[in-house]
């Protein structure tokens, strides 16, 4: 992989509404998906899960996650 790529994996989190969960990071004033950065060694699955207890303290199951693209 190219040093110049950065891989990350974002959840889209839906209520039965259709509205998403978004997150702001700390200083910036956009609304994101939540996620993050795949460290070496992660599959994506790995970095949503820890990403998410990281940022929200929401542990999943790394069975619900599906992939969309």
């Amino acid at each position: 992989m190219s040093p110049n790529i950065i891989q990350i994996a974002a959840a889209v989190i839906s209520r039965d509404d259709g509205k998403v969960l978004v997150v702001r990071k700390k200083g910036s004033r956009a609304f994101i998906q939540p996620g993050g950065k795949i460290e070496p060694g992660e599959d994506p699955i790995q970095a949503l899960c820890r990403e998410l207890d990281e940022e929200l303290g929401l542990t999943i199951d790394p069975t619900l996650p599906s992939f969309l693209g």
